[in-house]
């Protein structure tokens, strides 16, 4: 079998939803990002230019992680985490909380 994100592959992308909590047009960039990338396979690019898309259109602190697997957790905003896989490559894509300060009174 080849490996993720190589030509052969990528012939025949197929992008599977495994969390989706945005909203519609969130997910069309990164599906579109994701379709168009020529070795998706190259985390460090496409997680750079996934969250810099995302931050340019739907306002700054979104995060991107890739790879084969990974495991962690992380509080993120309502609305905002959606996992794909694509070519053998999970996608987590979260937009982060903000902070709320307490009243200091």
């Amino acid at each position: 079998m080849a490996d993720p994100g190589t030509a052969d592959e990528l012939q025949d992308k197929k992008i599977e939803v495994l969390i989706k909590d945005v909203p519609e047009d969130v997910q069309t960039e990164v599906a579109d990002i994701c379709m168009a990338a020529p070795n998706i396979g190259d985390y460090r690019k496409y997680s750079k230019l996934i969250r810099d898309t995302l931050d340019s259109k739907f306002g700054k602190g979104w995060n991107v992680i890739m790879g084969e697997s990974f495991a962690g957790s992380c509080s993120v905003a309502k609305n905002g985490i959606l996992q794909i896989r694509i070519t053998g490559t999970l996608i987590l894509v979260f937009k982060s909380c903000s902070i709320i300060k307490e009243s200091t009174k």
